[in-house]
């Protein structure tokens, strides 16, 4: 709740308003600069967070010795990450001023990356409200800072380095907070780095790291080669930037659903109890309040965009289209590849991921000369909904899932008849502001009346955790 409450407001309010204060000119640059950090973050994680995920969840007393052979892997790692990321910066042709801000966007990221490293072994402990506050730390410190810098009438215009500069101290903060929490779980803590040690954990980790890699790439890279193909990149880039924030926010929502099903789907494959329940319960629970929300903003794309920004509607409307469509596949990408996360298929992962790192990147290379954004906002959806299919499939083989008919059949009503519902609201409402209401709200009630969502699965799937 602490998370629906903040980081929707911090999205909409927030980095929203810093859009059209600076301009799309301005924050495409920085929304490109944003992926292009994001492309080689991995690096200085290498997948430690999850492995350490699931290891800290199966085993609880490792948390001193994990800490002291995995904090001096992770400051080496941010050294090698920020030298690669700007080596080829500079091999792109990225500007002086461009570099600049990219510097400062890689300083954000290696204070997210070892944030987000303590928080695994806050989360690995199962404190998931200890793990919420932390996650919101941030946000709110960065929410009054830019509510002084947009609001506090003593600026005649922001600058995007503001915004920038704003986060990285609310991402320490957070690090700080992080940092006080998990040391006071320890025993004690002694720094070493160890080499043989260092080399099997790598020998663990690396499948998670070239998973997040891919998976990075291909989500992220769209708006980098829009930035760099096109001769007005950065301003299509923050037209693209305006479309994607939407379907960010409610990524973000299944983010944090599935940072709980990790070590909860990873304690119950181990102890081989409640995981098909569990999974049943979960698919429903993000699936079917989506549903509801990716048709209204369908059909209302122009509307949002209406509301939201000052110029580029039109535009912005047509990619959100087809990007709140992709975004079905973000919600199977997050629940059966969680799970398979947590069994330890990596391989198969990231066979899946490779293929659609391939097809993204080829995908964006012959469209975006000729369609623009439009041909990003293509690529995204095929490659999330190919994505997520595929994962759905694989867990089902793996785990030996068997989807009864019913289950299918009442999905398949669920879909039709909300879709239905919403194109009979759109076509005979004079406004549109009681439709965003009363839509999203009609694929749960009708969840619960076909008996694909139960009060007690939220309960239960709490009480679990």
């Amino acid at each position: 709740m602490l998370n629906l409450l903040v980081k929707p407001f911090f999205i909409f309010a927030i980095d929203r308003s810093i859009q059209n204060q600076v301009g799309s000119e301005q924050y495409g640059l920085y929304f490109s600069l944003l992926g292009f950090s994001l492309i080689f973050n991995i690096v200085a994680d290498f997948g430690i967070t999850n492995f350490n995920t699931k290891n800290i969840a199966q085993n609880h007393q490792l948390l001193s010795l994990q800490l002291g052979n995995l904090i001096p892997l992770k400051i080496l790692f941010g050294v090698v990450y920020c030298i690669i990321t700007l080596l080829f910066a500079f091999f792109i042709g990225y500007s002086n001023h461009q570099i600049y801000l990219l510097f400062w966007l890689i300083v954000n990221q290696l204070i997210i990356s070892f944030t987000l490293y303590l928080r695994s072994n806050i989360s690995g402990l199962q404190l998931f409200n200890v793990d919420s506050l932390i996650s919101v730390i941030d946000k709110i410190i960065l929410i009054i800072i830019c509510s002084f810098l947009l609001w506090g009438n003593f600026l005649n215009s922001i600058k995007i380095e503001w915004f920038i500069y704003s986060q990285s101290f609310s991402y320490l903060i957070s690090l700080l907070t992080a940092l006080y929490i998990v040391y006071k779980k320890t025993i004690s803590i002694k720094l070493k780095f160890k080499f043989n040690a260092s080399i099997e954990t790598l020998k663990k980790s690396y499948p998670y790291a070239l998973l997040m890699f891919l998976m990075i790439v291909y989500t992220r890279i769209d708006t980098v080669m829009l930035e760099r193909m096109l001769p007005d990149g950065k301003i299509q880039a923050g037209i693209y930037a305006q479309a994607f924030r939407m379907v960010d926010a409610m990524a973000m929502f299944a983010y944090l659903f599935a940072s709980i099903l990790l070590p909860l789907f990873a304690k119950m494959i181990k102890d081989q109890k409640y995981l098909l329940e569990i999974l049943s319960h979960s698919f429903g629970m993000l699936f079917i309040p989506s549903l509801g929300i990716v048709v209204s903003l369908f059909l209302y794309s122009k509307e949002f965009m209406t509301l939201l920004y000052d110029k580029h509607i039109n535009e912005s409307a047509l990619v959100l289209q087809y990007l709140v469509v992709g975004y079905t596949g973000i919600c199977m990408i997050y629940i059966f590849g969680t799970l398979l996360t947590a069994s330890g298929n990596l391989k198969i992962l990231n066979r899946i991921a490779l293929a659609g790192f391939i097809m993204n990147i080829i995908i964006n290379a012959l469209l975006i000369p000729i369609y623009g954004i439009v041909g990003a906002a293509i690529s995204n959806l095929a490659t999330q909904l190919i994505m997520g299919l595929s994962q759905l499939f694989i867990s089902c083989k793996i785990f030996k899932i068997s989807i009864s008919p019913i289950a299918i059949s009442k999905y398949g009503i669920l879909i039709c008849l909300t879709s239905g519902f919403a194109l009979l609201i759109h076509s005979t409402a004079t406004n549109w502001y009681l439709p965003i209401l009363t839509i999203p709200l009609f694929p749960i009630l009708l969840g619960l009346l076909l008996g694909l969502l139960k009060i007690k699965d939220f309960k239960k799937l709490f009480q679990l955790n």
